[in-house]
């Protein structure tokens, strides 16, 4: 099933009454936890912001742990690039392993691999975090100075409280805590974010950890870190930190720094009515995907073009449904539910619009019954009589997702 709520590859239903008190009665249906399926830890290789500094991963002995070699460029040479851990398994893979010419400062051994790492952009060593196999059943966060020693091992209990903890997504194997993290370099600490807006810092010299909040999102606003930059970026909007506007106009403006950066950066002035970023978020919009926006910021301006465009981002999310790729399918649902009530009549248009594909069709569908509006009822139950099954399912879907019981 895709991740886009089952609609791009639908599951034969027994039929349209059927699937109307299906979807009426799932409230009655416990539903299972989800189970973590873990491929063999790949090797990888992680650096700082400037490439200077990398650590190289790989699977341990007893596959649990992590062996890891820390590793400094020379002064003067080319920034030394990641390999995702995804990579050793294409055609054609580099090999994992240290840069010929850079020195190797310092190897060693995690006893929980980890899924995430940050690296220092001052040498001073690297944060380890997550645990492949069991997240948040082990050690959450380690702190590997240059020299290799492994400080600071802190468990999830030991970073979040218990309500913190209880709102993360639990699987059958996993608490899938971790949101982001970035190194302060000046105030020598790890800034780690779980799932939702719980905020910690992790001082790097003693490993104490204490709640952080807007001042640490500030300070990253302005960092060379792109990664760091734009999580501080959703962190502000979300938040509502007052006193960034002038930090987020100088980084939509820095054509030096990453698409993604500006994009967030266009997006949080938005939501303060300022639509200088207009531009930036209209032009990552355009469908077809531009050959120079990666997918991930294209779903991004699509979700967020209505905060800057209103009622006249319709095309461009019609035109993202439509689309022969499925880049932009989901992120323009996504965009006409961030439109809400406004988009109900050009959704309803779209979900009757002869000649088009199923997806485009249910899409539409799907997006009402998120949007959840009592005038779009009419039209959905009217679709149920669709001769296409796809599109009759998917309008009952959202015909009873907004009328509930009222709609037998």
């Amino acid at each position: 099933m895709s991740s886009n709520g089952g609609m791009r590859q639908p599951i034969p239903r027994p039929g349209r009454f059927a699937a109307l008190l299906l979807t009426a009665s799932i409230g009655l249906v416990a539903v299972p936890a989800t189970a973590d399926s873990w491929m063999p830890y790949g090797p990888r290789r992680e650096v700082d912001p400037t490439g200077r500094w990398s650590v190289v991963l790989k699977e341990g002995k007893q596959g649990v742990a992590a062996d890891f070699t820390f590793a400094e460029a020379p002064s003067g040479t080319s920034p030394v690039t990641a390999i995702p851990s995804g990579a050793p398994f294409q055609a054609n893979a580099p090999e994992v392993t240290v840069r010929q010419g850079d020195a190797i400062l310092a190897t060693g051994t995690l006893e929980s691999a980890p899924l995430e790492v940050r690296v220092s952009s001052r040498g001073l060593g690297f944060a380890a975090m997550e645990e492949y196999g069991g997240v948040g059943g082990g050690v959450s966060f380690a702190w590997v100075g240059r020299d290799g020693s492994v400080r600071h091992q802190k468990r999830m209990r030991d970073l979040f409280s218990a309500e913190e903890i209880k709102s993360f997504r639990h699987t059958v194997s996993s608490v899938w805590w971790f949101r982001g993290a970035w190194i302060d370099e000046d105030a020598r600490e790890t800034i780690v974010v779980g799932n939702g807006r719980a905020i910690r810092a992790v001082s790097i010299e003693t490993g104490v950890v204490r709640k952080a909040g807007a001042a640490e999102i500030r300070r990253a606003l302005g960092f060379p870190d792109p990664n760091a930059a734009a999580l501080a970026i959703d962190l502000a909007r979300e938040e509502k930190i007052d006193g960034v506007t002038e930090l987020l106009v100088r980084a939509l403006a820095d054509s030096a720094t990453t698409l993604r950066v500006r994009l967030r950066a266009a997006a949080a002035l938005a939501e303060w009515k300022d639509l200088r970023g207009k531009p930036v978020l209209v032009a990552a919009a355009a469908t077809p995907r531009p050959a120079t926006v990666e997918k991930a910021d294209y779903e991004f301006a699509l979700e967020h073009l209505p905060a800057v465009l209103g009622l006249d981002a319709v095309p461009s999310l019609e035109a993202a449904m439509r689309g022969d790729s499925a880049d932009g399918w989901s992120a323009g649902m996504n965009g006409f539910v961030a439109l809400g009530e406004p988009a109900v009549a050009a959704l309803l248009a779209m979900l009757t619009e002869a000649g088009q594909s199923n997806d485009y069709r249910g899409g539409a569908a799907h997006a009402l019954g998120r949007i959840g509006s009592g005038s779009s009822l009419a039209g959905l139950v009217a679709a149920i009589s669709d001769p296409n099954e796809y599109v009759a399912n998917a309008a009952a879907n959202a015909a009873v997702l907004i009328g509930k019981a009222s709609i037998a």
